[in-house]
């Protein structure tokens, strides 16, 4: 029962710090939380081929 309950709290520990670690990898670290509330992402687009 105690085994269960510490595996329990270490995996909540590591969800709560790993998710905003995870979120702020973005092209700025704040770009996924603001997508997350805004619910928009902005995308930049590489310059591809020129069409012929």
């Amino acid at each position: 029962m105690i085994l269960t309950a510490v595996n329990i709290f270490i995996f909540f520990t590591a969800f709560i710090f790993v998710h905003p670690y995870l979120a702020s990898l973005g092209h700025t670290p704040a770009a996924h939380f603001k997508a997350m509330f805004t619910g928009y992402e902005e995308i930049e687009e590489e310059p591809g081929p020129d069409p012929i």
